[in-house]
C-alpha cells in the first residue's frame, strides 16, 4: 500500500509520514482499490467525511480534497 500511494504522480500524497497518515484509511475505506493508486486517491476523496483527521489534513494540504 505504501508503494501504491508513493507512486502517485508528483508525489500527490507528500512525504512518507504524510502517506502513512492515510494508509489506515485506505485499508479501512478503500481496500478494493488497492494497489491502484489513482483509484485509492479517488476513493479517499469520495469517503472524505470518514477520513481520519490526520489523513484529511494531508489530503487538504496536497489539494486532493
Amino acid at each position: 500500500m505504501l508503494l501504491a500511494l508513493s507512486s502517485t504522480g508528483g508525489s500527490a500524497m507528500g512525504t512518507s509520514e504524510e502517506r502513512a497518515a492515510c494508509i489506515p484509511d485506505a485499508f479501512r475505506l478503500c481496500s478494493a482499490a488497492i494497489p491502484d493508486a489513482d483509484r485509492v486517491i479517488a476513493c479517499l476523496k469520495t469517503e472524505r467525511v470518514k477520513l481520519s483527521t490526520a489523513c484529511k489534513t494531508v489530503m487538504k494540504k496536497n489539494g486532493a480534497i
